[in-house]
């Protein structure tokens, strides 16, 4: 994939309003110097209130760029679209204008079925106003149409053949947690809720706080849970393995420190959500939870 770079005053200036200095840099130049994953800066973001919308072959560009007061995810970050049909994309926009079917984008642009239906699951091709089933079959219709012409049209050049008829709409649409899912397997991060909004009904029961109330919570014990973002692993006076954890929820970021039994650390290998009990603790204007047990939820829908 491209690496994440804010291009431009406008996109500058609205990561500007949320990051630190040396957030907005690392986003900025190349994300891969951060121990960060770029979900972290999209949700940091969207809590201080930028909008992120889902990448739109007739909108994104390569990477991550500025549309109005919000942030368009850029082609690049679609996993499974390499640079060579990121390329076709833009430069027959470029050429030819706008697309206005999927058909006419695939016919114009030679992408293959794997990278349109990638496309389509993260709403890429949304702005037909077509549901997505609708727009798979119309996929496969496509791929028979390219084949039979014998060889892929040019990047640029527009499809000159027989108008190409689009299947009637299929019954329904996939259901918004099959769209959010896809998002997030798909680009790594969501223009929509944080996931912890999907498994905190499951939490309920589990859990007596969230990041946002530990403040309040110093020298209680608690039990809260997050998804886990990045992990560093020391020793202790003593030789005592000890797991430093930097998890999140729809709050906010939140640190947590483990002292693992042994093997057990390599249970930090999913994303999550963990649920984690402990104590709250401030030092040095720092607030973390010193947490006895860290398990990993597996009751998940």
């Amino acid at each position: 994939m491209y690496p994440v770079y804010a291009d431009g005053n406008r996109l500058n200036a609205l990561l500007l309003r949320t990051l630190t200095a040396t957030d907005l840099r690392n986003f900025s130049l190349n994300n891969n110097q951060s121990m960060y994953h770029p979900r972290v800066y999209v949700e940091h973001a969207k809590r201080m209130g930028v909008g992120f919308l889902p990448p739109d072959v007739n909108q994104s560009a390569a990477e991550y760029s500025a549309q109005g007061d919000a942030i368009r995810i850029g082609l690049g970050s679609v996993a499974g679209l390499g640079p060579a049909a990121v390329d076709a994309i833009l430069e027959a926009r470029q050429a030819g204008g706008e697309f206005t079917t999927l058909t006419g984008c695939i016919l114009r642009t030679g992408l293959g079925r794997p990278e349109a239906r990638t496309l389509i699951l993260c709403g890429a091709f949304d702005f037909t106003g077509r549901p997505r089933p609708a727009l798979m079959i119309e996929l496969d219709m496509a791929m028979s149409v390219r084949r039979t012409s014998r060889h892929r049209r040019p990047a640029g050049r527009l499809f000159t053949g027989a108008a190409v008829m689009c299947p009637p709409a299929a019954t329904g649409d996939y259901s918004p947690r099959r769209k959010y899912i896809d998002e997030r397997r798909i680009l790594g991060v969501s223009t929509g809720r944080h996931i912890m909004e999907l498994h905190r009904p499951y939490l309920r029961d589990e859990v007596n706080t969230t990041s946002r109330e530990l403040p309040v919570r110093i020298g209680r014990r608690v039990v809260i849970a997050g998804m886990l973002e990045a992990r560093r692993r020391t020793h202790a006076t003593g030789g005592r393995e000890m797991m430093f954890l930097t998890m999140d929820d729809e709050f906010g970021m939140f640190e947590v420190t483990h002292f693992p039994e042994d093997g057990v650390s390599e249970q930090f290998e999913s994303y999550g959500p963990y649920i984690m009990t402990g104590r709250v603790t401030e030092q040095y204007d720092t607030i973390s939870v010193i947490a006895e047990v860290v398990v990993l939820n597996t009751n998940r829908d």
